[in-house]
Order: structure tokens, then sequence, then C-alpha cells
């Protein structure tokens, strides 16, 4: 696995950093989901936890836990606002 810093497969931002909303120590997995910062894309760690876009099965499993979905709307809400310069 990597510590380098990677880009967005969708719009190239440069990744180089990961927080956990529900746990500030933690680190992610092969397999956890993430959110780009720069286009709000959904993303997948991959086994070098480099991001990857998800697989059709990996998005209706991701999009089926409404925890999850909610979590992901707020986020890109939230990158969305922010970029627009409508967040405080």
């Amino acid at each position: 696995m990597t510590d380098a810093p990677h880009h967005c497969p969708n719009c190239g931002k440069r990744h180089d950093a990961h927080d956990c909303v529900s746990n500030p120590d933690a680190h992610p997995s092969p397999g956890d989901i993430t959110v780009c910062f720069g286009c709000a894309t959904l993303l997948v760690f991959d086994d070098d936890l480099r991001t990857r876009f998800p697989t059709p099965l990996e998005r209706v499993e991701i999009f089926s836990d409404r925890a999850a979905a909610a979590m992901i709307f707020a986020i890109r809400q939230l990158i969305r606002e922010t970029s627009r310069g409508e967040h405080d």
C-alpha cells in the first residue's frame, strides 16, 4: 500500500489526505468509500489505497444503505456550497 498522493480519476484533483467522519483516527482500507472534495464523485479505495470508480454492483450496494447514501449526499452538498462560496 502507498502513502503517496494520487489523483481523482474523474477531475484529477490531488488526494493527499483523508478524513473519517465517524472516527478521526481511522485510516482507509481497501473497499472503503470516499467522496472527492474536488468534484464530489463517489470513489472506492483499491488495494493500493488509491481511488477508483465504484463498480455498478458496488454503487447499488452503497446507495441501498440509507445512512451511506445520506452521508454521501450531505458531503456532496457541502462541497458544492463551499465551491460556490456559500458555506461560512
